[in-house]
């Protein structure tokens, strides 16, 4: 549906809820937030229920949904996993892959096929290959490489054009050289997987604009004595850090740490979800190796290494304002208007104001997923 008005709601702002107003979407654009029913005359109406009309939230550290990963060999896997991803509320996303260079290459390729792909995806994230082999977390030996100029300008080839997100070890030798080179070609470095001190992440955060690939997994902790890359938003205030909030990942505790004391203008919570996310538990494949999804996520079947989430980032965000008691307006722009501002869009997509596509999902009362209305 293009043109359509919603009708018995609430809206989820960035900055609060209202209630008593239509919202107005004409060609797949906000049009108008009215108490005015003459301003939908003539639109086909969806009862919102007395819920909530939110912002789609956006996927920005993403790897899977259900019986797909990016990593199968299957050329229409993008559009297989978009359209998973629509049917439970999330219209942006950032396919997010380990070095591989074969899977990289046919997914680009598949996004640049689809003008309907390119609208909903920004861009690609790798996490690594220059990633430290201590801080390895789901990312397999041999998808890292010492930092290379020469390989990144073939990963930039490869990626024609839709690199966006790269994680980096900052303590590696020859790394500044490489974070240049990224910025230079408009990718953000993301600090992560990493066995760094928090002096060389404040060195390396210094540089430029920054964002941290899921703040306490993979890298060095906070320590008393010798603290590490986690310390670093506690320190450095105006660096973008993702939030893994599924419960698994990161301690209730610790959340509600986060939530009392960091920039909440620059925290980003993220799903990590793979294959397995919206189903239910059991043993998947994944990157050819078995793996389990149970209460404690999804972890290798091997070696019981936790590698992602079960959970999508729509179930994650109300479950970080439970936790942590953050209101909803505040929960769901941490997960969509914050990572559009770090990506660069949030004039047009990750809140409800007029202008904006009309990214959208009906939430029931106990903020249950109603409806997408997701394309």
């Amino acid at each position: 549906m293009k043109d359509f008005f919603i009708r018995d709601s609430r809206l989820v702002l960035p900055d609060r809820i209202q209630g008593d107003v239509n919202l107005v979407v004409r060609d797949g654009v906000i049009a108008d937030i009215t108490a005015d029913p003459s301003r939908c005359a003539g639109l086909p109406a969806v009862d919102g229920g007395g819920g909530f009309v939110a912002p789609s939230p956006v996927e920005v550290h993403f790897h899977g949904i259900g019986d797909y990963g990016f990593d199968q060999e299957d050329d229409a896997v993008v559009g297989k996993i978009a359209r998973e991803l629509s049917a439970r509320g999330t219209a942006c996303f950032v396919p997010g892959f380990t070095y591989r260079e074969g899977m990289i290459g046919r997914c680009v390729r598949e996004i640049r096929r689809s003008r309907e792909l390119q609208d909903r995806i920004p861009g690609i994230l790798i996490e690594g290959p220059f990633v430290s082999m201590d801080k390895l977390g789901g990312i397999r030996p041999e998808c890292v490489r010492k930092p290379d100029l020469d390989l990144l300008k073939r990963i930039l080839d490869l990626c024609d054009g839709m690199l966006r997100m790269m994680t980096v070890a900052p303590e590696l030798e020859g790394i500044g050289p490489v974070i240049d080179c990224l910025l230079e070609n408009g990718v953000i470095p993301c600090l992560g997987h990493s066995d760094c001190t928090t002096g060389q992440a404040l060195a390396a955060a210094r540089r430029a604009p920054m964002s941290m690939t899921h703040l306490f997994n993979a890298m060095s902790s906070i320590s008393h004595k010798d603290p590490g890359l986690a310390l670093l938003p506690f320190l450095h205030k105006d660096i973008y850090f993702e939030l893994n909030a599924d419960g698994v990942h990161v301690a209730p505790e610790v959340l509600r740490v986060c939530y009392q004391c960091l920039n909440r203008e620059r925290m980003i919570i993220i799903s990590d979800a793979v294959v397995s996310a919206g189903k239910a538990y059991g043993r998947y494949r994944y990157h050819g190796m078995g793996v389990v999804s149970d209460a404690h996520g999804v972890r290798y079947e091997d070696s019981n290494i936790l590698i992602g989430s079960n959970l999508l980032v729509l179930d994650i965000a109300v479950n970080f304002a439970a936790v942590t008691g953050a209101a909803l307006p505040e929960a769901m722009r941490m997960a969509a208007l914050n990572p559009c501002r770090l990506l660069g869009l949030d004039g047009r997509r990750g809140s409800i104001a007029v202008g904006k596509k009309a990214d959208l999902v009906l939430l029931d009362r106990d903020l249950h997923l109603a409806k997408s209305l997701v394309d």
